[in-house]
Order: C-alpha cells, then sequence, then structure tokens
C-alpha cells in the first residue's frame, strides 16, 4: 500500500472515529402543567425535576415520579407562588405526571394530567 493511499485510509478511519465518539445531539427536556397553575420540567437527561406553582391561590401543585431502581416520589409545592427541585442520583426517571388541587395526597381532591413515560 503506497504511502498516499495509507495517509488517506488513516484520514477516513480517524474522521470516523470522532463523528462516533462525539456526544448525541442532548435530548430535550420534558415539560408538563395547567396554565395559569403551574407547570413542572424534567431535564432530558432524566436526572433533574423542577416543579414550579405559578399562582398565588389556594392550591398546591405536584408531580408524581417513578425512577428506574423501583422508587415512586412524589414532589410538591404551594399554595402560593414557588418552585422545588430534586435530582436522581442513582437510575432515572421514567415515568411522571403533574398533579394540582388542594390535596395532593392519593385519594385527596386533586386533578392529574395524563402520566408520561420515557
Amino acid at each position: 500500500m503506497s504511502n498516499r493511499l495509507r495517509r488517506f485510509s488513516m484520514a477516513v478511519l480517524t474522521s470516523a472515529l470522532i463523528v462516533a465518539a462525539s456526544p448525541a445531539q442532548a435530548a430535550t427536556d420534558w415539560q408538563d402543567g395547567y396554565a395559569g397553575v403551574g407547570r413542572v420540567t424534567i431535564s432530558g437527561g432524566h436526572k433533574d425535576i423542577l416543579l414550579c406553582d405559578t399562582k398565588a391561590d389556594r392550591f398546591r401543585v405536584g408531580v408524581e415520579y417513578s425512577t428506574s431502581i423501583g422508587r415512586r416520589l412524589t414532589l410538591q409545592t404551594g399554595p402560593g407562588v414557588g418552585c422545588v427541585s430534586d435530582s436522581i442520583f442513582l437510575g432515572s426517571v421514567t415515568a411522571a405526571k403533574f398533579c394540582y388541587g388542594r390535596s395532593l395526597a392519593r385519594g385527596g381532591v386533586r386533578s392529574c394530567n395524563a402520566q408520561a413515560w420515557f
């Protein structure tokens, strides 16, 4: 094999490795909520959760979520304007649903949006 062909082959191989090793385009964040009440954002990597109550009223907002290691958790805030956050260190968020109402306890007076699966 000639030096010229060898250099060309190495350049093609190096370019292919660089493309293969480049990080994939970042996943987009997932958001849900209810207009004028609150919203939840889960990072594209499914590790970080931000929940905000956007209206000073008598309602609470919350997010129920499940993780890949089998935990089922609820994060809530309100009544009143404010935000809370959580991070997942082991595993990731696999499902989540946004809820709002006077009581966010299961069986309480609340409404929930459809559950999303990741």
